[in-house]
């Protein structure tokens, strides 16, 4: 479970009142009120903790009776925060961006892992790092809690070689045989090769890569992919990436490759109301 720091979230909420709020105080109200956020739509819910952790550090009391990664219906009433009004007023809008975008991602993420699994349920649905600038944490959460997995966090943690790296070489026969060396030299990590078109993804399995990433390929291609790789690499992974969202994720999963690599879940907002009253 991702999880964010004390600081991190106070420099979040201190991005949106770094000094004082001048309308609220205006007001001079002394009293206590209740915030309610309701979906105004069918969401599937990411960051509940995150907020509670917010609330907390105001002492505001949080109160919802669902959990991340749960599903609920529109005009749900997702949760509530009771406290002072002013300390309401400055964290409301902080909280309802963060629920709604990273409602909004996990919503995406749920969809599209269901209509993989059921089309393949042995196939994956891996998130890349293509995510919000400075969002990476939030979005690589709410994916989570979606239901979908990781590709790659990072350069740091993965081998994955893409066209601007073969360039490097004269040809591609210089690169498919400096394979062997690349794997004794990370010998506790795969090495996965991208390929944009069938004959390459061939080479690379033939010349001893773990596995090959069908970047933009036809789903007859990576389906002939999957066959060679089925015939003479069984323990080679398959991956398909480049373009594939809730409209054809189901066609490319039933080409029986290992997982679907997408962005495509890092894209629009929950809807959520929210309201304050007076106690």
């Amino acid at each position: 479970m991702i999880k964010f720091s004390s600081l991190e979230l106070e420099d979040l909420v201190k991005s949106d009142i770094p000094f004082n709020d001048l309308t609220t105080e205006l007001m001079e109200v002394k009293a206590k009120a209740k915030l309610c956020l309701i979906a105004r739509g069918e969401i599937v819910l990411s960051s509940l903790d995150t907020v509670s952790q917010i609330c907390k550090a105001r002492e505001l009391e949080f109160y919802s009776d669902f959990k991340n990664s749960m599903e609920v219906k529109s005009g749900t009433q997702v949760l509530s925060v009771i406290g002072d009004f002013s300390e309401l007023h400055a964290i409301y809008k902080t909280i309802q961006n963060l629920l709604e975008y990273a409602c909004g991602i996990a919503t995406s993420a749920n969809m599209v892992v269901k209509i993989v699994k059921e089309a393949s349920p042995d196939c994956e649905v891996l998130v890349t790092r293509k995510v919000f600038p400075f969002a990476k944490k939030l979005c690589l959460k709410a994916a989570l809690e979606g239901g979908a997995k990781v590709h790659r966090l990072g350069l740091s943690d993965s081998v994955l070689f893409f066209e601007n790296h073969t360039n490097a070489y004269k040809s591609l026969d210089e690169f498919l045989s400096d394979i062997s060396k690349f794997k004794k030299r990370l010998c506790e990590r795969k090495i996965i090769v991208e390929a944009s078109d069938l004959e390459f993804a061939k080479a690379a399995l033939k010349a001893g890569s773990d596995g090959v990433q069908c970047d933009k390929m036809s789903v007859d291609e990576v389906k002939r992919v999957v066959e060679f790789k089925n015939t003479n690499f069984t323990d080679a992974i398959i991956l398909a990436a480049g373009g594939i969202n809730e409209s054809n994720a189901a066609q490319y999963a039933k080409t029986g490759i290992n997982a679907i690599v997408t962005s495509a879940v890092y894209k629009g907002v929950a809807d959520l109301g929210a309201r304050i009253e007076i106690l």
